[in-house]
C-alpha cells in the first residue's frame, strides 16, 4: 500500500490535466453562488437608482422609453453627484425594472465582467508581458486568481449579491482590468489592423472608466501612468 501511494506521488500530472482540472474547480466554486443570486431580490439603492427608467418605460411603454429614463437620469447625476456617468449608467439599467425575476441577471454580468477582466488581464500579463508560450499554465493561473478574488471578497453580499453596489465597484473594477489589459497589449501587439482595433477599443474603455467609481478610476490612472513610465 505504501508503495503504491508513493508510485502515485511521484507520477507527473501533465499540465493539460491541471489546468482542466482547476477550472473545473473554479466552475464547481461559481455554481453554488450563481445559484444563490437567483434568490437576491432589489433592495433600497436599487429602486432609487432605477426610478426614472421604471418611470418612463411605464409612461412610453417601450425600451425607448425606458432608455430616456436612463439617459436622463445619468445626465442629472452627473451635474449634481460625483460625474461617475458609467456607473449610474448601470445603475439606472437596474434589470428588475422589466420584472423582479429578472435581477439575477444583473448579478450575473456583473459576475461575468469581473471575470472577464482578470482573466484577460492575467493573460496578458503572462503571454505578452512575461512571454509565457504555455496556454494551459496560463489558464491554471487565472483560474487560481479568479477563485481567490471571488472567495476573498471583502463583502460578499454587496460585491456580489447586490446590484447597485455591485455593479457600481465589482463590475467597474472588471471594466478597469480589460482597460489596463487593453492598454498593456498595445505595446506588444503587431499589425495596423489589430492596432488600430484596440486603440478603438481602448479609447472607448477610458471613457467608460473615466466615470466608473472614484477608487477604481484613481486606481486604474495610477496604472496608465505607470506604463507610461
Amino acid at each position: 500500500m505504501k508503495k503504491r501511494i508513493r508510485d502515485i506521488l511521484k507520477k507527473e500530472i501533465s499540465m493539460k490535466i491541471l489546468a482542466l482540472g482547476t477550472f473545473l474547480a473554479l466552475v464547481l466554486l461559481l455554481l453554488p453562488i450563481v445559484r444563490c443570486m437567483m434568490f437576491s431580490v432589489p433592495w433600497y439603492d436599487d429602486f432609487n437608482y432605477a426610478r426614472f427608467t421604471k418611470s418612463f418605460y411605464e409612461l412610453k411603454g417601450n425600451f425607448k422609453g425606458a432608455l430616456e429614463g436612463v439617459l436622463y437620469f445619468t445626465r442629472s447625476q452627473w451635474h449634481a453627484w460625483q460625474g461617475t456617468y458609467t456607473s449610474c449608467f448601470f445603475m439606472s439599467c437596474m434589470p428588475a425594472v422589466w420584472g423582479t425575476d429578472k435581477y439575477v441577471y444583473g448579478l450575473w454580468f456583473v459576475l461575468a465582467v469581473l471575470l472577464l477582466g482578470i482573466f484577460c488581464l492575467t493573460k496578458v500579463l503572462l503571454c505578452d508581458v512575461l512571454k509565457c508560450r504555455d496556454n494551459w499554465s496560463c489558464l491554471v493561473v487565472q483560474s487560481v486568481l479568479a477563485a481567490m478574488v471571488v472567495v476573498f471578497i471583502h463583502v460578499p453580499k454587496e460585491g456580489l449579491f447586490w446590484y447597485n453596489a455591485a455593479v457600481h465597484y465589482t463590475a467597474m473594477h472588471g471594466f478597469g482590468m480589460l482597460l489596463i489589459a487593453g492598454l498593456i497589449k498595445l505595446v506588444y501587439v503587431k499589425g495596423k489592423i489589430k492596432t488600430i482595433l484596440l486603440i478603438i477599443g481602448s479609447l472607448f474603455g477610458a471613457v467608460l472608466v473615466g466615470g466608473v467609481n472614484n477608487v477604481t478610476a484613481l486606481q486604474v490612472g495610477l496604472v496608465i501612468l505607470s506604463i507610461i513610465g
